[in-house]
């Protein structure tokens, strides 16, 4: 914004007059007649909210004999494929909750949870059942004279018949099925490096750990359920929260906020599935973990049951606030009214606890929107607000709910949600700053006008606001609410553009998962340049890709759930040429759809004159590379998977060259490829954290700029270590790529593991970068073993 606000005047008694420079385009100079002790106007010191610090204190602890097992069973355990079978799991029960029920009200809440728990019911007897019978035959079993092969046949024999489950549900026993077996041969394993045999005590071992995951199961799928019908669950609570903390070490420079694992609720699968892995390893690794912990999640005072109920508690706040403004008189001052709304709204905000306990922000920042909004207030004065918005083309998208049920547009109506958008999204950029802004009363005012600016620019027409804020004016569209009186409300922008997306513009994108935008068109069998209309949507508290979809009516086009992807600043630039209409979150939430943050954008593709192979639910597989880094464990898992159709073409490539080199450009493409559209160099890093600096607390910040440029040169190291083995594997072995295309299973998999690689002892021990500056210029001497692996089918 240009300069958000002129000098507040006033004086210890309060304010007197105040100047606002507004986004609407001309000041509005308005008396306030607060009370003497306002305290919009009582300087620095007498504020003094901050909020108390929650430093963790424990970076400089050196791990115990058990948190290191933990954290090298968390590597063991960790199945990306497990994320994407919870996150189909909720998506399956949403849907059949939706075709149950029409809406997302709080009178309804109750009849939902009780449908989607019987949707589950028969998964959670299913995956017990199996617990169930793997303890019973492990108990019997003499391991001793068992090889790891045999194990693995023994093993084998406890899979449950899944003929009668969904396919989500395949998906899930599945993951669950390997995940006990991983623990299971971890637990076999270890036991023999201490002993020679040991025979039935495997039993003694293993029972207890198989009852305890067992415990798990029921927790798991309530925050499942949780998903699916709009609450927010909170994670599964491990015991060691302060090594969970350090296990998990976002080290891509995401906000501090964001960057937390175990906080009030949950962002999304992936930090679900983290934090059940660490309860698994716990159980495993505790002996004297008792056998019903898992069950006291299900306590009905714990966090989780308190703040899955967030959302219908704003959602009847939100309804309050509508009918206030509805109800309001021309210019009547709202800040009561907002007021009370913000408490709802910072509690279903997961960033909101910044705001909790600052009564003196809270109260200036109701007082501030309602200033701003007073001239729209009032069914005469909102007349020219609801038109505008109309022009902007909302007759082209319609509204949903009410309206569209009865047939009319309700202008009143327009007008009021438009205000109630704003303020919730003033409330929630508001909330996004940093603890510095909130203690200094300039930054606050400040803070507060880009805030107001932001959302206005969000919600109100362009014919309505500062040219200098408009974010897309050669479109001159408005995002327009939708659903506010649900407890999943969401906004669609009212014009629907149409694009050519030529190859070389999809290859630059990126897509949820990591990969180009270009794969994911091309395993939908959609060809360049494909011909589209693009629907544009904001998230707002609760929304999910799978509700925006059904809304739309797009989830089964020929792209399936692939349709919907991230609207960044680059895809708005590259698809729009209005690059102010995309936003940019942290790196993480781009790597998997998830539960959307309030303020996200989408685009969804809706293809024209093309058919694709047809009705879709879920998208087809698109190639893609990941890259593992765990610091623990000194070791780097490179995986590329190759979808069927891309595979079948190198193959091709292969057989008319009679070399590997098809394949050997694919495969480093695609790892330059990540990093050209944004990626962390170094992928998702599993680091265990650690040291001190001589007595004094190492923060986060310190160990973030301890390791940016170590990140950098072990990324290019491994590049040079990999890509010499890889081009060498693939010159002798390019007959084991051919057999593996041919099987049934739909795509290729290579893996490449590097052990034992330099460097990543600085990544786990950062602070020796501070201590001795020296370590960094040795830091990659040497060399990694490598390991390199394919097979047919998806990552396992």
């Amino acid at each position: 914004m240009e300069a958000v606000m002129e000098q507040f005047g006033g004086t210890s008694a309060g304010w007197e007059t105040m100047e606002i420079e507004t986004p609407f385009g001309d000041p509005i100079r308005q008396r306030e007649t607060s009370e003497p002790s306002s305290p919009l106007d009582t300087g620095l010191t007498p504020w003094n909210e901050s909020a108390s610090s929650l430093a963790d204190d424990s970076w400089g602890e050196a791990p115990s004999e058990s948190e290191a097992l933990i954290a090298e069973l968390l590597a063991e355990l960790r199945d990306e494929a497990f994320d994407e079978a919870l996150l189909g799991l909720a998506e399956e029960t949403e849907m059949a909750v939706a075709d149950r029920f029409t809406s997302e009200t709080v009178e309804n809440a109750g009849e939902r949870e009780r449908f989607a728990e019987m949707q589950l019911e028969g998964l959670r007897f299913e995956a017990e059942s199996y617990l169930d019978r793997l303890h019973q035959g492990i108990a019997e079993t003499d391991f001793a004279s068992l090889s790891d092969a045999q194990l693995d046949q023994f093993l084998e024999r406890f899979d449950p018949d899944q003929s009668d489950l969904t396919p989500a549900g395949e998906e899930f026993i599945g993951g669950l099925i390997k995940k006990a077996r991983k623990a299971v041969k971890w637990v076999a394993k270890k036991a023999k490096s201490v002993a020679r045999t040991i025979g039935k005590a495997g039993s003694k071992l293993l029972g207890p750990v198989l009852k305890r995951l067992k415990g798990l199961v029921r927790p798991l799928l309530k925050r499942v359920l949780g998903f699916a019908i709009g609450k927010l669950p909170a994670p599964l609570q491990p015991i060691a929260r302060k090594l969970a903390t350090r296990l998990r070490f976002e080290a891509e420079g995401e906000d501090e906020g964001e960057a937390r694992v175990f906080a009030a609720q949950l962002d999304d699968m992936g930090e679900l599935a983290q934090s059940f892995d660490m309860l698994v390893a716990e159980a495993v690794i505790d002996d004297e973990m008792p056998d019903g912990f898992g069950k006291a999640e299900e306590d009905e005072a714990s966090d989780y049951a308190q703040g899955a109920n967030r959302p219908m508690k704003l959602a009847e706040a939100r309804g309050t606030l509508l009918r206030q403004l509805r109800e309001a008189e021309a210019r009547q001052d709202l800040s009561p009214e907002i007021e009370q709304f913000v408490p709802a709204l910072l509690g279903a905000l997961r960033i909101g606890i910044r705001l909790v306990g600052r009564p003196k922000v809270v109260n200036f920042l109701a007082r501030f929107i309602a200033q701003l909004i007073q001239r729209w207030v009032g069914p005469k004065l909102s007349n020219p607000l609801s038109r505008a918005i109309v022009d902007a083309g909302l007759r082209l998208i319609s509204l949903e709910a009410e309206a569209e049920a009865e047939g009319a547009l309700d202008e009143d109506r327009v007008a009021t949600e438009a205000l109630a958008a704003v303020i919730e999204d003033t409330v929630r950029r508001f909330a996004e700053n940093e603890a510095y802004v909130l203690d200094d009363e300039e930054l606050v005012r400040i803070a507060a006008g880009e805030a107001f600016s932001g959302a206005v620019a969000t919600f109100f027409p362009s014919s309505l606001i500062k040219e200098s804020l408009q974010e897309a004016p050669s479109l001159g569209g408005v995002f327009v609410p939708q659903r506010m009186n649900e407890l999943r409300p969401y906004a669609r922008y009212s014009r629907v553009p149409e694009v050519t997306i030529t190859e070389q513009m999809a290859e630059a994108l990126p897509a949820f998962g990591g990969e180009a935008l270009g794969a994911v068109i091309g395993a939908a069998e959609l060809g360049f340049p494909l011909r589209g209309r693009l629907h544009l949507v904001q998230a707002m508290s609760g929304t999910t890709p799978s509700q925006i979809l059904r809304r739309l009516g797009l989830r089964h086009g020929a792209m399936g759930t692939a349709a919907l992807q991230p609207l960044t600043r680059a895809a708005a630039g590259v698809l729009l040429q209005e690059p102010r209409l995309g936003t940019d979150g942290p790196k993480r939430r781009a790597r998997r759809p998830g539960l959307s943050k309030p303020g996200d954008r989408y685009y969804v593709i809706e293809p024209l004159g093309q058919g694709g192979t047809g009705r879709r639910s879920r998208p087809a597989d698109a190639s893609r590379f990941r890259q593992h880094v765990d610091a623990t464990g000194r070791s780097v898992v490179l995986s590329y998977y190759l979808s069927e159709r891309r595979a079948q073409r190198v193959a091709l490539e292969m057989k008319s060259s009679a070399s590997a080199a098809a394949l050997a450009r694919t495969l480093i493409g695609m790892m330059g490829g990540l990093q050209r559209r944004g990626g962390s160099p170094l992928g998702e890093v599993e680091a265990f954290a650690l040291g001190g600096l001589a007595g004094e607390e190492l923060s986060l910040s310190s160990l973030k700029s301890a390791l940016g440029g170590l990140k950098g040169g072990l990324a290019r190291r491994i590049r040079q270590w990999t890509l010499p083995a890889l081009v060498a594997w693939l010159r002798d072995n390019s007959e084991v790529f051919q057999r593996a295309v041919q099987h049934p299973a739909q795509g290729v998999t290579l893996t490449v593991r590097l052990t034992e690689v330099p460097g990543l002892s600085l990544i786990a021990n950062p602070s020796k970068i501070l201590t001795n500056p020296g370590a960094l210029k040795s830091a990659f001497a040497g060399k990694p073993a490598i390991a390199i692996a394919l097979n047919p089918g998806r990552p396992k």
